[in-house]
Formats: C-alpha cells, sequence, structure tokens
C-alpha cells in the first residue's frame, strides 16, 4: 500500500454543480438553454412522517441523544451505548436521501413502513390502524391508505399477477363501502367477480376460464350494492360492461354479467 502515498491519486477539479451557473455558461456562450422545475408529486406518507409526534430522530453525534454519554466515535450504522444501553441504528430520511438520523432501534421496526412504504398491504394497514397506548390511533391518513392500494395494484398488474389485482379490487371495495361510497364500491366489486368468472391467474399467465368460479360473498355484495343504488338490470350491466371492458377476460363484459346475474337471480 505505500504506493498510495508515493503516488496520490490526481483529484480532477469538477466545474460547478450549481445548475444555474452552468445555465449561464452555456447562455454566455450563445446557447439557449432553459432550466425546467420538476414538480414533486405531493406524497402522503412525507405527510405523515413529518408531523409524526410519537418519532423521535436525533442528529447523529458521538453522544447519546438519551443519556449524553459519548459513544466515543460518531456512529455509522449502529451502536449500542454503554452507559444507558439502548441501541440507536443510522437512518437515512426517507424523502431526503442526504440527511441522516439517529432512531432507536426499537422505534425504527415499529416505524419501518416509512423507509420500506408499500412492502405488503395487510402489514402496512395493520400498522396505520395499530394504537397508542392512550388509545389514540396513530394515523389518520385516508389519502395514504388509498395511495397504497392503487400502488399495489399497478404494480400487480406490471408483473401479471390478475389473481393479486383482484385481491386489491375487492380490498378496495371494502374500503369504498366502509366511506359510503356505494357507486365506486359497485364498480370495484364489478371487478373482483369478473376477475374471478375469467380465473384471473399469477405469474403472468393470464386468464385460465377453466378456472373460473363465482364466489357467493362478492356476488351478493355487488347485486345488493346495486340495488341500494337503485340500479336496474339494464344499468347495474351497461356500468358493469363499461367498467370492465378493458381488462382483456376471454369472457366478454356482457356475456359474464348475464352469467353472474341468472347465479344471483338478479333481474
Amino acid at each position: 500500500m505505500v504506493w498510495r502515498f508515493l503516488f496520490p491519486k490526481k483529484i480532477k477539479k469538477r466545474e460547478s454543480d450549481n445548475i444555474h451557473d452552468m445555465v449561464k455558461k452555456f447562455q454566455n456562450k450563445g446557447l439557449k438553454v432553459n432550466i425546467v422545475e420538476t414538480s414533486i408529486e405531493k406524497n402522503p406518507l412525507r405527510e405523515i412522517f413529518s408531523s409524526d409526534e410519537y418519532l423521535d430522530l436525533y442528529d447523529v453525534s458521538e453522544n447519546c441523544p438519551d443519556c449524553k454519554r459519548s459513544f466515543g466515535k460518531i456512529p455509522t450504522r449502529s451502536i449500542k451505548c454503554k452507559q444507558c444501553g439502548n441501541q440507536f441504528l443510522v437512518k437515512k430520511d426517507p424523502f431526503q436521501q442526504d440527511v441522516k438520523y439517529l432512531i432507536l432501534k426499537k422505534q425504527f421496526h415499529d416505524k419501518e413502513v416509512y423507509w420500506k412504504p408499500y412492502i405488503d398491504y395487510k402489514k402496512t394497514k395493520k400498522w396505520l390502524d395499530s394504537t397508542y397506548p392512550n388509545g389514540a390511533k396513530k394515523f389518520v391518513n385516508r389519502d395514504f391508505d388509498w395511495h397504497l392500494l392503487s400502488n399495489l395494484k399497478i404494480s400487480h398488474a406490471r408483473r401479471g399477477d390478475l389473481g393479486l389485482c383482484r385481491n386489491i379490487s375487492y380490498e378496495q371495495s371494502k374500503f369504498l363501502m366502509k366511506e359510503g361510497k356505494m357507486k365506486n364500491c359497485y364498480l370495484s366489486l364489478c371487478e373482483v367477480n369478473y376477475y374471478d368468472i375469467n380465473g384471473a391467474q399469477n405469474s403472468n399467465l393470464g386468464f385460465d376460464p377453466s378456472d373460473g368460479f363465482v364466489a357467493p360473498v362478492p356476488l351478493k355484495q355487488m347485486f345488493e350494492t346495486a340495488r341500494e343504488l337503485n340500479y336496474n338490470y339494464d344499468t347495474a350491466k351497461e356500468k358493469f360492461v363499461k367498467r370492465v371492458n378493458n381488462l382483456g377476460g376471454p369472457v366478454r363484459p356482457k356475456e359474464a354479467f348475464e352469467i353472474l346475474a341468472k347465479e344471483y337471480d338478479f333481474s
């Protein structure tokens, strides 16, 4: 390793990273350059993160945030305080990668969804619905919950997991039913029953009508919702066909509705 000291690596000087300085330089050369400001998508999880009063984040330093005893070094990944016994992790801000914090290891595992969003709907939903010892809900953010479902559905569709898409549609129908949004609930249930009757498969296998079936509960919910909305046969059929028309199942939408309506005796 002596050669490293005898012949240190030359560091090439870089030009300014300031985009405005670079643009000005090009403009001085007679080139037409404009800065296009990118819009940042509003992230519901970021709003929850920034307002979470039960999330304790500390600046990364050589002192323990709790007992103020020196760690003996500035931690880079994880460290345990010899005085109070608390173990801390060094984590990047999930929304600003150049910012780092110290966080208690136990608390990190309770709040891990911030750093690994959309890992699993049921796990994340359970976490969102959890309460503090005083009974207060940890999170009240309807938009994030719906955002989570929508992203999972898109992810499953891209992977060709139609069976899982069907499950997300059913979760969405329950979500909408709970909110009393029955028109949209009906449309989500249309998707569920259409996926079922066409035998939706996972792993990019498309549909297999030989695996098609009618699930009694979603079927009942769909037609009970239609009746609650005062849909007659033609209206319910029209909305069903329009909703599932682009799902591409081998059983045509009109035929699928007729089979389902006959099964439930909806007329």
